[in-house]
């Protein structure tokens, strides 16, 4: 077979991307983008969630040991108070 006289006819139609053919190659490229997205930006969001998670912990320790702190100021001002009421009795008797 002579190759020379084979005629080779160019139809736009069997070249050009069908509108299916479009829509599944533009969603495996969405798909493909957004899990590089997730892969790169992932660890950045857990480790915002993780660090605003111990921030909230921190301060809710903290607020625990200023109530503590305050409860013990408290119980200072009673005993003070116990020990002037008790020399009053005394000194009143």
């Amino acid at each position: 077979m002579d190759i020379s006289s084979a005629i080779y006819a160019y139809e736009f139609a069997n070249a050009a991307m069908t509108d299916a053919n479009a829509a599944a190659y533009a969603a495996i490229v969405g798909f493909f983008a957004l899990t590089v997205v997730g892969i790169i930006v992932g660890p950045y969001v857990y480790g915002f969630f993780v660090y605003r998670k111990k921030e909230a912990e921190k301060l809710e320790k903290r607020k625990t040991i200023q109530n503590l702190v305050i409860m013990k100021d408290i119980q200072g001002e009673l005993e003070e108070e116990m020990r002037r009421a008790l020399t009053n009795a005394n000194l009143s008797q």
